[in-house]
């Protein structure tokens, strides 16, 4: 039995903590074994959740760990998740029981899917993206590494997303956009144009800010 270990005990590690149990294998292929977090009292004023059984800065992976980061910024993700690999870490992907993709879909280690995600067919999805609650992907989408996806993010069919975007809560992305690199679509913005790379934008339509 794989003994899985959550990178970061704020928020969204709690979160995902409470998750877990409702995650395809539990139980079957892996437990909870703690949180590994810099601030280690984090939880101290939080009860009921597995205990911080090291740093993230010192954590040495054993035989039989197993990681998922639970970090929802996104450049916080990538140093700790850097971090871990270097020191030799193995990450799974993390599917709750309700989430799930279609025929031909590949998604990547360390992703997220929470409640009630769905990708449909013929989708890619890179390594270590987030997908909260009541996300949906339409066919033929392109989707890179480190991106993040807040509740009920809506992405139409063949739209290309490249890595480390950010994409807020009630956003819409119209078929067939490309959104470059390190880009943030704000809550609520419905695009229905190209995305330039580090680019922010907000409103229906959406527009740089």
């Amino acid at each position: 039995m794989k003994q899985l270990i959550i990178i970061g005990a704020g928020g969204f590690g709690r979160e995902v903590h409470n998750m877990v149990p409702f995650c395809r294998g539990y139980g079957e292929r892996f437990v909870i074994k703690g949180f590994i977090n810099d601030i280690t009292d984090a939880l101290d004023s939080f009860p009921g959740y597995a205990p911080i059984i090291g740093t993230i800065k010192d954590y040495v992976p054993q035989p039989d760990d197993v990681f998922i980061c639970a970090i929802g910024d996104i450049e916080g993700r990538k140093k700790c998740v850097n971090m871990l690999l270097e020191r030799g870490a193995e990450f799974i992907r993390l599917v709750h029981e309700s989430a799930g993709w279609d025929r031909n879909t590949v998604v990547g280690k360390g992703c997220i899917l929470c409640t009630r995600v769905g990708i449909s067919c013929d989708c890619k999805i890179g390594d270590f993206t987030v997908f909260q609650d009541d996300c949906l992907v339409g066919h033929d989408t392109v989707i890179g590494d480190f991106c993040h996806f807040n509740v009920r993010a809506f992405i139409a069919g063949k739209v290309c997303i490249d890595d480390s975007v950010h994409v807020g809560p009630y956003a819409l992305i119209h078929p067939g956009k490309k959104i470059g690199a390190a880009a943030t679509v704000g809550a609520g913005a419905f695009v229905i144009r190209n995305i330039n790379p580090g680019v922010t934008v907000y409103g229906n339509p959406a527009k740089k800010i």
